[in-house]
């Protein structure tokens, strides 16, 4: 078990604001990430321990970063992750890291069940495959590229999976 520590305490208290705004909202506001990441790196330097700080916070981004310009996490998502970064550092980014995608594959799953949406990412999955087939025998034989079918989003509020992975990597070790 962490040792509940002021940078701990923050990034709970961080992690937690976000859980309910992003519950009640869908959103996790700048407002909280920015002086997260902030309040996080300036309490490392405080307690003499800058590059904890400093390399949770760039390790954090260079994790998590490829996954908002992949569309996979939304911004509010990361920054909140580089502000966990920012007060726990580079080890724990990693052992979180862990934590979150094994929540988030459970509670994702979870939520397209009781939303029963499970067969529509079946859907979106083999349209997306059979896609990308035929975009590259239609771009070899010349053709156009093939029509898009829209499938319903299943949205899924990670404030709650990234406070319950910061709570796991802060107490399952």
């Amino acid at each position: 078990m962490t040792e509940l520590t002021a940078p701990a305490i923050i990034a709970l208290v961080g992690t937690g604001i976000a859980a309910l705004t992003d519950a009640r909202t869908g959103k996790i506001y700048n407002k909280l990430t920015g002086p997260l990441i902030l309040i996080g790196l300036i309490t490392n330097l405080i307690l003499g321990e800058p590059l904890v700080g400093l390399l949770g916070f760039l390790l954090a981004t260079a994790i998590h970063m490829p996954t908002w310009f992949l569309q996979i996490q939304k911004g509010g998502d990361v920054k909140l992750i580089m502000g966990i970064g920012a007060c726990l550092g580079w080890p724990f980014v990693l052992e979180f890291t862990m934590y979150y995608a094994m929540l988030y594959l459970v509670v994702g799953t979870l939520t397209l069940i009781l939303r029963g949406r499970l067969f529509n990412l079946y859907m979106l999955i083999s349209y997306h495959l059979k896609e990308r087939l035929a975009a590259a025998r239609d771009t070899s034989e010349g053709n156009d590229k093939p029509e898009v079918h829209a499938f319903e989003a299943t949205i899924l509020w990670t404030g709650p999976v990234i406070f319950g992975a910061t709570i796991a990597a802060l107490y399952l070790n």
